[in-house]
């Protein structure tokens, strides 16, 4: 009997991994090792015997942003049910990572704003905050121990399918071509992915798209910080388009990042009918883009 969808979530919010490991299938092929995939192959890692995890970007520091994370410099957070999931799955990841340089906020050092108003904060969790690079590098080195999961430094470029299904992954390395066999596949490659284009060539119907742009500006910078963090270390202000001084004005948040640093984040809302390329300035001065999404 199929589980219901409440059961299905509460399986997958549970505080405990599996107990013991159950082998479901023989090879599991992940494309795309950013944190989506790093997860997908951290959850698949108990029920297949292999976990290949094919990833364009080559091993990277806790200091670099991968050229698969375009926005990896930007402001980025670490949630309460993401945080809960990573200990599921990575026991010990909050206390290694602080260990390591990243900050926990509690409800008393952070404050939020709305068109000039204080609103209470809906949280009473901790916080964890760092930069992007550095949850990811963390991430990426728990999954990356695990005996069963291997690395293939390479991009895919389409899929093979045998009686209806994909049985596997083609790719591409710096040594030449080659295909992966796989029982299961999961696409983690968010923008970048091609697979509408490959179930198309596999026969079936391209799924349609949508695209919607958002007319949001944002830029980031990160600055140095004395040792001590202040009483006050989180800081949200939202504007909302209709109520904003200036009709720009998004809002601006800024949190403290692992050595010492500031990372501060401006937003403001964009005419349209100015609507530019997407603008990028080096690693010192921060970056600025224009955020659009598809479906």
């Amino acid at each position: 009997m199929p589980l219901s969808a409440s059961q299905v979530f509460a399986d997958i919010s549970a505080q405990q991994p599996p107990a013991q490991h159950t082998a479901l299938m023989g090879t599991a092929a992940v494309l795309g090792g950013s944190v989506a995939g790093l997860l997908a192959a951290r959850v698949l890692s108990d029920y297949a015997e292999r976990v290949v995890l094919i990833d364009p970007d080559g091993p990277v520091t806790a200091d670099d942003a991968r050229p698969g994370v375009p926005h990896g410099t930007q402001v980025h957070a670490l949630l309460p049910g993401g945080r809960r999931q990573l200990e599921r799955w990575f026991p010990g990841f909050t206390a290694q990572t602080v260990a390591a340089g990243a900050l926990e906020a509690g409800p008393e050092s952070r404050r939020t704003y709305v068109d000039g108003r204080l609103k209470q904060w809906p949280l009473a969790e901790i916080q964890l905050t760092a930069s992007r690079p550095f949850l990811e590098a963390a991430i990426r080195r728990r999954v990356l121990a695990l005996p069963n999961v291997v690395v293939t430094t390479g991009r895919a470029t389409g899929l093979e399918f045998s009686d209806g299904a994909v049985s596997g992954v083609r790719f591409d390395t710096a040594e030449g071509g080659g295909v992966e066999n796989a029982d299961f596949t999961v696409d983690a490659m968010g923008r970048s992915s091609r697979l509408s284009s490959w179930l198309e060539e596999g026969g079936w119907e391209r799924p349609s798209m949508r695209r919607m742009t958002v007319n949001l500006n944002y830029s980031t910078a990160i600055v140095s910080r004395d040792e001590d963090v202040p009483k006050i270390s989180i800081a949200l202000a939202l504007n909302t388009p209709a109520s904003a001084q200036s009709p720009e004005v998004a809002g601006a948040i800024f949190l403290p990042i692992e050595k010492d640093r500031w990372i501060v984040m401006m937003g403001g809302y964009e005419d349209p009918d100015l609507a530019g390329p997407s603008r990028t300035c080096g690693r010192g001065c921060g970056e600025t883009s224009r955020r659009s999404s598809e479906a």
